[in-house]
């Protein structure tokens, strides 16, 4: 039988969808198979899943995938049907019987799977999922190759493609149910995407390692488990990851089993020998870590601050935006608003501290870090601020500090102008200095000495100084050091034994007297004030980080806690009949409250971090060149090797997560893997020269 220039030689696979054939090509003089649909199946379905088929082969091109050579119609037993040219595979077995037949080793096993692997990401990353991977449908050819085939039941990826085909299979599970994923079974159309082929070939291997190699290794028995989890999401992510987990477990087996015998007969005994020669490169790559690491990696070569640098970067965020603040802002609208003014009309700034404390405790349910008020609360007849002194307290209960501000620069209740109830409650008191001058570059007051005074932080640096120092109450000492404004924190008003975390270097932009625009904020001519200059991040920033103050009071508490949760929160008020919107040097319109946030927002972006102390950390090079010799000396080839050096690097990691948290002190790895470095070197060239043969 003839179908064109194929000559049909003998059936070699039928099916539910049709039949293949053995046949020649006479053209080019190759074998090939040719697939009928069957005359008995040829409804719209399997019209449309044959000619998905011919497409999706027609769109792949790998070595593991079975060819598409040529596609049409002829007349088969009398009808009209489609068929597709394939690739013949020759010697075809399928995936578990070639393996059995061939005594693939694991390796051998795995390198296959690879391939396998392979071959699923080309079809994946071309929108393409098998949907019926078993071993009936994954042959193996004369030469050990391997060859996915069938892919009738394939889905494309694109939603509307995807969505038409199994809206045309009408809900139903299809596949070999055995080799199906828990997604598949369960008949979840949408479920359904290439992590579905990542299971069914997963348990293939599974399955096929199970009757020829029991003993599976521990590291391949990881990579097959986690590709078949039960849950799509927890699965791993992609084919080529697999494939790359594959070849690494393949390439671990094939060094440890090449370098088994060898490490055994150099390593059967212990001698005297052997331990004065690892003491000496013990010794001496101690004492080259502890003596040349430190001085070329932090000195003379720049990677110690590249890596502080980095390390700020990202504890920081964005420099453009907000990420660790949020601002509460009480604005017109809010005044007039009709849940705040009822049916009085719009009220006075002074008008809202009845609702000071609703704020506070919603604050507070939110989970915020930090609540800074920069809003000025003198005492005044008439009002009682005991509610909102109580709701302070009772944020401080929760670990959640409340700082205040001050009209000026007070260093006790008899100079502040703070309502003394809130005085006595607040976490910290500080005053609120912000200079916006259309002329000049916007700037804040860090800290300032008053009449030759004690240096007193500011409102931002308040505010800031509660990071990661989840505390009720603080005491703030301010230093002028090396250029630094350096902050300690304190459980007492007297400043002794009682330090909470480590001092704060902080970066000012200038050391510089008071002026004429720093008066009006209780400083006098000439006094030392630290400056921080703003860089107001863009408008569309600004209005994602404002919470309305109405809005803060009403949202439900998860929406409140997803916009506020875990931020320094500034409560703020602007007015436009007040003059409080001012002309930014850039020439946008900003309202000068969002000065102090921006300024605790900028502090958090250049938290200093300081350097371990030299000694201990030339010590801790030290160590790692000592682990180093350690490990060339068991042996790179090992398995110790790899648990020897996780062990070391993780430990390193949990004592730089541990130092950053107690107060910003890092420890650049870099040193300690120098030493690490030098010190398998040393012992890999000693081992080398003390184990090589002698001439004889």
């Amino acid at each position: 039988m003839r179908v064109g220039p194929y000559r049909l030689k003998r059936i070699i696979g039928a099916g539910g969808m049709g039949v293949v054939y053995e046949a020649s090509d006479e053209r080019l003089a190759r074998p090939v198979a040719i697939k009928f649909i069957a005359s008995e199946a040829s409804d719209f379905e399997m019209v449309r899943r044959f000619g998905q088929e011919r497409d999706t082969l027609a769109a792949l091109r790998h070595p593991a995938i079975a060819h598409i050579y040529d596609a049409g119609e002829a007349e088969h037993k009398g009808e009209i049907v489609p068929y597709i040219v394939m690739e013949y595979v020759v010697g075809a077995r399928t995936i578990s019987s070639g393996c059995r037949d061939s005594g693939l080793t694991l390796p051998q096993i795995l390198e296959v799977f690879e391939s396998l692997f392979d071959a699923l990401d080309h079809a994946h990353r071309r929108g393409i999922v098998h949907r019926d991977l078993k071993p009936g449908n994954i042959l193996m050819d004369s030469e050990g190759k391997p060859k996915i085939i069938d892919f009738g039941l394939s889905l494309p990826t694109g939603a509307r493609a995807a969505f038409d085909s199994l809206n045309a299979e009408g809900g139903k599970p299809v596949g070999t149910y055995r080799y199906m994923s828990p997604e598949q079974r369960r008949g979840d159309p949408m479920a359904l995407d290439h992590r579905t082929d990542l299971f069914s070939l997963a348990f293939v291997l599974l399955e096929l390692l199970e009757d020829m190699h029991p003993a599976i290794p521990q590291s391949v028995a990881e990579v097959i488990d986690r590709a078949l989890k039960s849950e799509p999401a927890q699965r791993t992510s992609s084919a080529a990851m697999i494939r790359d987990q594959l070849r690494v477990c393949r390439d671990e087996i094939v060094v440890s089993e090449s370098a088994g015998p060898q490490a055994d007969s150099r390593n059967s005994g212990i001698t005297a020998g052997g331990i004065v020669v690892f003491s000496v490169s013990a010794v001496a790559a101690a004492i080259i870590g502890f003596v040349a690491m430190v001085p070329i990696l932090c000195g003379v070569s720049p990677v110690c601050q590249a890596f502080i640098t980095s390390a700020s970067s990202l504890a920081a965020g964005g420099p453009d935006g907000f990420e660790r603040v949020g601002v509460v802002m009480i604005d017109d609208d809010t005044l007039a608003s009709a849940p705040i003014a009822g049916e009085i009309g719009p009220v006075s700034l002074r008008g809202m501290r009845p609702f000071y404390d609703d704020l506070l405790d919603r604050l507070v349910e939110a989970g915020a870090g930090a609540i800074v008020l920069d809003i000025q609360l003198p005492k005044v007849i008439g009002h009682d601020m005991a509610p909102l002194a109580e709701s302070i307290e009772k944020a401080k209960a929760e670990k959640i500090p409340v700082v205040l501000m001050d009209r000026a620069w007070p260093d006790s209740l008899k100079t502040s102008g703070l309502d003394p109830v809130l005085y006595q409650a607040a976490s910290a008191v500080a005053a609120g200095a912000a200079i916006c001058e259309p002329a000049g570059p916007w700037w804040v007051v860090l800290a300032a000495r008053p009449r030759d005074g004690l240096l007193l932080p500011g409102l931002a640096t308040a505010g800031f100084a509660f990071e990661n120092l989840p505390q009720g109450t603080l005491f703030l000492e301010a230093k002028h050091e090396n250029d630094h404004l350096e902050i300690r924190r304190y459980k007492s008003p007297s400043a002794g034994g009682d330090q909470v975390g480590g001092p704060i270097a902080i970066e000012v932009s200038a050391w510089t007297a008071a002026n004429e625009s720093a008066l009006r904020i209780g400083l006098a001519q000439d006094d030392e004030i630290a400056t921080l200059m703003l860089n107001m991040p863009p408008d569309s920033e600004l209005a994602r980080a404002t919470t309305s103050f109405e809005d803060a009071l009403t949202m439900p508490p998860d929406m409140l806690r997803d916009r506020l949760g875990g931020k320094t929160v500034v409560i703020a008020a602007i007015s436009k009949g007040t003059g409080e919107i001012a002309i930014h040097p850039d020439g946008r319109p900003i309202a000068k409250a969002y000065a102090h946030a921006q300024a605790i927002e900028t502090l958090y972006q250049q938290f200093s971090i300081r350097l371990l102390d030299d000694f201990l950390l030339r010590l801790l090079a030290g160590l790692g060149a000592v682990a180093g010799v350690v490990i060339g000396f068991v042996g790179a080839a090992s398995r110790k090797f790899r648990v020897i050096t996780a062990v070391v690097i993780a430990g390193g990691l949990i004592a730089t997560a541990f130092a950053l948290a107690a107060g910003g002190l890092l420890i650049p790895p870099s040193p300690v893997v120098a030493g690490l470095a030098v010190g398998f070197g040393i012992a890999e060239i000693v081992r080398t020269g003390w184990q090589r043969p002698k001439p004889t």
